[in-house]
């Protein structure tokens, strides 16, 4: 955060207290709880610093919590305990010498939840931890680097055995740092609104939020905020020219977008996905309301696909529900609703609906497998399992890439191209 950015007005603090409080009290995705409504900002800045300092306590909630656990004999409230966590993470952003005055300010906090008892509890208890962050910040403890970093245990084993430890230690220090947001759209619409250029030539930076011009070229379709990881799957896809593109699990838009997006992009494009996820993505794509139609299809119950698509499309891609684990940085909460049981089942899913997707891929067509997982049991073992199944016998895996954040300086992702035999 900047200098002026570090003093929250009472409506950014009453709305990120109000979205930490219903998250400890019952976790859910960071998108769900801001949806829920309650607590409101003044202004469209206040609401961003919430979002900001929300995002960033989720980030490193596991070091806060070692660090105030041995300081609280009885566990508070939820909405004692979530201004705790907010005014350690403001602490831990400051950068301007604040730190008495940010303290202050969310023990006032307090004192308007408990009463001027639990206000000095709170007084009490956040200048210690503030001491002890201090230590921690400065490599002056003996915590370990899951704990340092904010991630679970088995996550970081997981990681180690599979990726190594220079690698593992570069992903955590990537999934903790705070992500870029970059909008795609004509060069000319990208330099109007203000958007700083990156090394990837159809993305651009927005550096200071959602500026008025940035607003209005979202509003009006011109600038669309994706990450550069979604141009991989597009660019796969649309390098054999399809005419006719099914996207499967589409919503919320942003590959069909990148795939429309392409000169050599589909005249046709069927965006597939659950009912209630079509209204979102229904918006998201009406830029290219002649090009497109939304479908409700369900790839958990195949009985219902429709039989009309068997053999249809030039290209089928399939962007797999997925752990998320390459996107962590962006959605930090992914860690803690994570477990070792989500990888197990997860692969399961992934193949079925893989195996469903083919059967939409006309012969010589192009079937893409995406996820923006960077573990291999839902990458490299689906493909392989995929190509030694009865669906797969006439496809040939073309293309496989593995994006790993730490590296590429995006989102993680797995993107796998297979082609399908012609007929003979």
């Amino acid at each position: 955060m900047t200098k002026n950015d570090n003093s929250f007005s009472q409506s950014g603090q009453r709305l990120a207290l109000a979205w930490m409080t219903r998250y400890l009290r019952t976790p859910a995705k960071s998108s769900e709880i801001r949806e829920a409504g309650g607590a409101e900002s003044d202004t469209p800045q206040a609401e961003r610093r919430a979002r900001r300092l929300h995002a960033s306590c989720l980030r490193h909630l596991r070091l806060y919590r070692e660090i105030l656990s041995p300081l609280v004999a009885k566990k508070p409230s939820p909405e004692v305990q979530a201004a705790l966590f907010l005014a350690l993470t403001e602490v831990d952003l400051d950068s301007s010498g604040r730190k008495p005055a940010i303290i202050d300010s969310w023990v006032g906090a307090v004192r308007k939840i408990g009463g001027r008892k639990t206000s000095g509890f709170a007084n009490a208890v956040l200048r210690r931890a503030s001491a002890q962050l201090e230590k921690a910040r400065d490599g002056k403890t003996e915590l370990s680097p899951a704990i340092l970093s904010s991630h679970p245990d088995w996550l970081v084993r997981r990681w180690t055995e599979s990726l190594g430890k220079l690698e593992t230690e570069r992903i955590l220090q990537w999934n903790q740092t705070p992500p870029d947001i970059y909008a795609s759209g004509s060069q000319e619409d990208r330099e109007k609104a203000g958007l700083e250029p990156t090394q990837w030539p159809e993305f651009s930076r927005i550096p200071h939020g959602i500026s008025p011009a940035v607003a209005e070229g979202l509003q009006s379709g011109a600038l669309t905020i994706r990450d550069p990881a979604t141009r991989i799957a597009a660019n796969l896809l649309c390098a054999s020219r399809p005419d006719r593109v099914l996207d499967l699990c589409a919503s919320p838009g942003g590959k069909s977008r990148a795939i429309l997006s392409r000169a050599n992009g589909p005249s046709t494009l069927v965006a597939a996905d659950r009912e209630e996820r079509l209204a979102d993505l229904r918006q998201n794509l009406s830029p290219w309301a002649d090009r497109v139609s939304a479908v409700a299809i369900d790839l958990e119950r195949p009985e219902t696909l429709p039989e009309a698509w068997r053999n249809q499309f030039d290209a089928v891609l399939l962007d797999a529900p997925c752990s998320n684990t390459g996107v962590i940085h962006r959605k930090p909460d992914v860690k803690w609703r994570l477990s070792p049981k989500d990888m197990e089942a997860m692969p399961l899913i992934q193949k079925t609906f893989l195996r469903e997707a083919s059967r939409f891929v006309r012969p010589g067509g192009c079937l893409v497998y995406s996820t923006c997982s960077i573990e291999e049991e839902e990458n490299r073992a689906v493909a392989e399992s995929f190509l030694q199944s009865p669906e797969g016998s006439s496809f040939q895996l073309t293309a496989a890439i593995r994006a790993l954040p730490s590296r590429t300086g995006h989102d993680g992702a797995g993107v796998y191209r297979f082609m399908r035999a012609k007929d003979r």
